[in-house]
Parts: structure tokens; C-alpha cells; sequence
């Protein structure tokens, strides 16, 4: 065949299982559509169904020809999402009665034994890496495809591909039903017949056929204007693919899947990108990437890979706080300093551990960083509600570690952050005039507190897990009219001020919350008495609870803050 060759087909032609038998190649994305696409799809679609409107044109379809088999390298979003119509119009069928002709459909659009020989013709082959979610694909369709399929080396991806397909397969079947249902016909067989034909017959596109996978590649840059742009992560697959080989790739991007599984692979890749550009940014991190590294080069190609794969296995343990590193007492500090700044909502140092993880400092070093970070979630983000973008030195940290290959002594990075922390008037001024507003700051405080409550009990319990313990307000949010409160808090915005403010908060276990509820202090305290945390004791020593009391509360719990602060790290002076 000629190098490119371009025809145009109905919907019918494209999807009939004698015309073409499609390869889903293991270079693209996978299959992960979502909704605005698919009902976008659905809707150009039955639109056919109106008599004035006598054709729909899918787009380009670009197919490689290598080696007599079809590959889809772009298309395969829109291939799938519809055949998954395909399927909806079989389980229509199947549901009216009509399993003959739900049969027909299988047989001319998905899967059809060959007479005469122990063959079957698929419309649709996934890469062996997919396998499960192939299976998956069949079923949709009540077919059991034999177990014969090699099922070892799966990607993480399958787990991806099969919820976009049963999410999909149940939004056209919804679609269908509301659409018959607009039109009175949700029991015609004549009319969902003649929608089909409709759709089959007036449904067009355009199929670019090119002779090599290579030049498949090189014009599929991003999918169809029905689609949207193919993501970075795949991007990056694909250049490998094209330039490497896949049985070069194939090993190694499976390990950045199965330890991205769960995470971000755009997030991962910006991360990734910022170690050899600081300036990355979500919408122009492949272009900062391929400034390191040429994408035509194939040592360079090659040294990519093996940091992206190394990269996402340390990513892995940033996320989930996995160590197989690091003698026990570090890794056990380690997931512990992790699991509270996870509960700071801090991620903006990732970069820097990465880089520090790469280039192999040890553990030790690593948790003092994690320790500057917690003081810096505290100090800044919490009491002083500083903005995220106070940290773009972070990105420049990692950037220099990676280009000094983890020459820079740990010392100079916590310097380096030390640097953004407030002094302790600073600090203590921004705890006086704190005021708790938000359920994640109740939750942060949940964590500081009870680090605070038992720092001389250490087996108390597990001390990132706040689910059993409640963040109480002494001075209620929503006292009773008749309560003691309104007597000695009787200004309204006085009243909600100091039910806000730091010194007015304590920690309370398990149901104890709802006994002390709104009840006045009197009652409380004696609650506070039987608590098991000893703060609470001192809070019910005291005969009453007015602004005096939350006042120099505060004022306490400012000065133990600092402390465990200066302990924990270091605060300049």
C-alpha cells in the first residue's frame, strides 16, 4: 500500500466486524472518556434520527497498516464509546423480547464465530497488558472470551479502562431510555430500529491509513476535535514507544504505572518536571521537560525512562509513606511526620523530597526536612494563613539537588527553609488572633492539640488518627437562650468572637462530645474532670468561663505551641 491512504465510510462500514478487525496499540492512552464527551457523542448521534439532518461526520480516523493488522492510533475513545452504544441498543433489544436481533448486532458489530473453523473475528483487541479489561469489554455484550488470554504483566491501567467502561455502557443506556422516552417509543422496536439505521447509515467518517505504526505516530498529536488533548503522561508514552520500541518501554512503564496506581500521573509528571526545570507548570511541563531531555535522542529517551521509573517507586512512598529503606526508629518517624503534614494539607515540598529521595540522602536527613515542612504548615499555614506560593523556593531546592547530585548538605536546605518561618512574636501574635473558622482548620488543630496533650504519652494512642477525637468548643457555638452563656457572654459579636478563638478549643474522646454539647460550663467541666486527657483537668479546675479565661488560655496554649515548635524544629528569635 502507499505510505497514506484516506477512504470515506459510513458508521456501518467502520464498525462491521467483516470490514475491519481493530488493535487498541499498547502506545495510547487508555480507554477514559468521560461524561461530557460521551454525551456529546450521544447526542450528535441521535440527532441522525431527524429527517432533515442527513449526515454526521465523525472525524478523521487515523489506522496503522503494519504487518496486515489494523491498529487505532486515533479514534480509540470514540471507537469504544461506540460500540458501548453498540451495546446499549443490544441490551435494548434484549430487554424488548428480541434477543434474535440483539444477536444480529453482536454478530455484524462485536464478535462472530467463523464457520467452519474454531476461529471467532473480534472487533476489538486490547494489548495484553489490558487483558482484564478486554474481558471486561465482552462482557458488557454476555461474552465469556476465553481464558486463554495471558493475564501475567497487567497494567494498573485495567482498573481505569474498566470503570470508564461500565460508567460509559450505563450513561448510553441511560441516554437511550430518556431518549425513547422523550419520544413515546420506549417499547417500539420499530422506532429503536430505525434509530439505529439511522445513526449506521448517516454517521460518516474518514479513515487515514497509514503503511507503518511509526507514522501513525507521528500525526497522532492530539485526538479529534470530539476528543480532548491527550494528556501529558501519555504524550511521553508514546514519544518513548515511537523512538525506543515498546518491548523497550513496555517493563518499565508498568512499574510507573502499578506505583502511580491510585495517584496522578499529570501531577507525578509535573513533580517529575520541576526536579529538571523549576519553572514547570501544569500547561507547559512537557515543553520544560523536553528542554532536558531531547524527545529524538535515544540515550536520552532511554536516561527519561529510567528516572521517570525510578521517580514514581519514591513517589509511591511520599504518597502512602511506603519505606523499604532506613533503619525501623526513621522509618517509623518518617510515617509519622508524614501523616501529619498530609493533615496540614501540604504537598508543596513533593519536588524536594523526590530530589532528595533520587539522589540518595538518608533517611535522617530526610525527616528533618519533613519536621521543617510540619513547623512551616503550622507557623504559616495555619496561624499565619499564608498563600501556598510562598514556597516556589521548594521548586528551585529540588531543581539544585538534582543538578548538584545530592551534593548539598542537609543543613543548608533547612536553613533554606527556616528562612520563610515568622519569629516568635510574630508567631505569637498570629496565635492570639487566630480564630478557627473552617472544618479543616478544627481538624489541623485536632492534630496539634493532642500533640501537644500527650507529649509525655507516647503509647496513648495513634496520634495522626483524629477520627475519635472531637474538637470541642467550651463556650458552645449554639448556646441554649437560658444558659449561663448569654449572663456572661451577652454581645452577640463578642460571643462569636471568643467562641473562635484558640483558647476557647480542647480535645475531647470519643462519644464525650455529644454529652457536653451545649450544656452550660458547670456541667461541662465535670465531663472535662473524667476526661482521659489531663488538659482537661486543668480546664475543669477553673470556676467559670468568660473572656478572662479564654484570654489567657490562649495566651497558654501559645506558649506550648512555640515550645513543641522549638522542639520539634527550630523558630527564629
Amino acid at each position: 500500500m502507499r505510505k497514506i491512504e484516506t477512504e470515506e465510510r459510513t458508521l456501518e462500514e467502520y464498525l462491521s466486524v467483516k470490514n475491519y478487525q481493530l488493535a487498541i496499540p499498547y502506545s495510547q492512552r487508555p480507554y477514559e472518556w468521560g461524561k461530557q464527551q460521551v454525551n456529546r457523542l450521544f447526542e450528535d448521534l441521535v440527532a441522525l434520527n431527524d429527517d432533515d439532518n442527513e449526515i454526521h461526520m465523525l472525524n478523521f480516523f487515523t489506522l496503522s497498516n503494519e504487518n496486515d493488522q489494523l491498529q487505532v492510533f486515533d479514534g480509540q475513545q470514540r471507537t469504544i464509546t461506540l460500540l458501548l452504544f453498540v451495546a446499549a441498543i443490544v441490551d435494548k433489544y434484549r430487554e424488548l423480547g428480541k434477543d434474535n436481533l440483539a444477536q444480529e448486532q453482536v454478530e455484524n458489530f462485536v464478535y462472530k464465530k467463523v464457520q467452519l473453523k474454531d476461529e471467532v473475528d473480534k472487533k476489538l483487541t486490547f494489548d495484553k497488558s489490558l487483558a482484564l479489561a478486554e474481558k471486561e469489554f465482552y462482557k458488557l455484550f454476555n461474552i465469556d472470551i476465553e481464558d486463554d488470554i495471558i493475564l501475567d504483566n497487567q497494567s494498573s491501567e485495567n482498573s481505569v479502562v474498566i470503570k470508564s467502561l461500565h460508567s460509559n455502557y450505563q450513561l448510553m443506556k441511560d441516554n437511550l431510555n430518556a431518549f425513547l422516552k422523550e419520544n413515546n417509543s420506549e417499547n417500539n422496536i420499530d422506532f429503536v430500529t430505525h434509530l439505529f439505521v439511522n445513526i449506521l447509515e448517516k454517521a460518516q467518517l474518514i479513515i487515514i491509513k497509514t503503511a507503518t505504526e511509526s507514522l501513525a505516530m507521528r500525526m497522532f498529536d492530539t485526538l479529534n476535535t470530539t476528543g480532548k488533548k491527550l494528556a501529558d503522561f501519555y504524550v511521553i508514552k508514546n514519544d518513548m514507544v515511537n523512538i525506543l520500541g515498546e518491548q523497550r518501554v513496555k517493563d518499565a512503564w508498568l512499574s510507573i504505572e502499578t506505583n502511580l496506581d491510585g495517584a496522578s500521573n499529570r501531577q507525578f509528571l509535573r513533580y517529575f518536571t520541576i526536579l529538571y526545570n523549576r519553572q514547570a507548570s501544569e500547561s507547559n511541563m512537557l515543553n520544560k521537560l523536553y528542554e532536558y531531555f531531547d524527545k529524538n535522542n535515544v540515550s536520552d529517551m532511554e536516561a527519561l525512562l529510567s528516572k521517570m521509573k525510578k521517580a514514581a517507586y519514591y513517589y509511591r512512598r511520599i504518597e502512602h509513606f511506603e519505606l523499604e529503606r532506613g533503619n525501623q526508629e526513621d522509618a517509623r518517624e518518617y510515617r509519622h511526620l508524614s501523616k501529619k503534614i498530609k493533615v496540614m494539607n501540604i504537598r508543596q515540598h513533593y519536588p524536594l523530597l523526590l530530589a532528595m529521595f533520587m539522589t540518595d540522602y538518608d533517611l535522617s536527613e530526610i525527616n528533618l526536612v519533613l519536621k521543617a515542612m510540619l513547623n512551616i504548615g503550622i507557623s504559616l499555614f495555619l496561624f499565619a494563613s499564608e498563600q501556598a506560593n510562598q514556597l516556589k523556593y521548594l521548586n528551585e531546592l529540588a531543581e539544585l539537588i538534582m543538578k548538584e547530585d545530592g551534593t548539598i548538605p542537609v543543613y543548608n536546605i533547612i536553613n533554606k527553609l527556616h528562612d520563610s518561618l515568622p519569629t516568635t512574636n510574630k508567631l505569637r501574635s498570629d496565635i492570639s488572633n487566630f480564630v478557627v473558622e473552617t472544618n479543616q482548620q478544627k481538624n489541623q488543630l485536632k492534630m496539634l492539640l493532642f500533640e501537644i496533650y500527650s507529649q509525655n504519652l507516647a503509647e496513648t494512642m495513634v496520634r495522626e488518627d483524629t477520627k475519635n477525637i472531637h474538637y470541642e468548643h467550651i463556650l458552645p457555638q449554639k448556646p441554649s437562650i437560658s444558659s449561663q452563656w448569654y449572663n456572661d457572654f451577652p454581645n452577640a459579636k463578642e460571643r462569636e468572637l471568643y467562641i473562635k478563638k484558640l483558647g476557647n478549643g480542647t480535645l475531647l474522646l470519643g462519644s464525650s462530645n455529644t454529652k457536653a454539647s451545649n450544656k452550660d460550663f458547670n456541667v461541662k467541666k465535670e465531663l472535662y474532670r473524667n476526661s482521659e486527657l489531663a488538659e482537661n483537668h486543668r480546664i475543669a479546675e477553673h470556676k467559670q468561663w468568660t473572656k478572662e479565661e479564654i484570654d489567657q488560655r490562649t495566651n497558654y496554649l501559645a506558649d506550648k505551641i512555640i515550645d513543641y515548635l522549638r522542639d520539634l524544629d527550630y523558630v527564629n528569635e
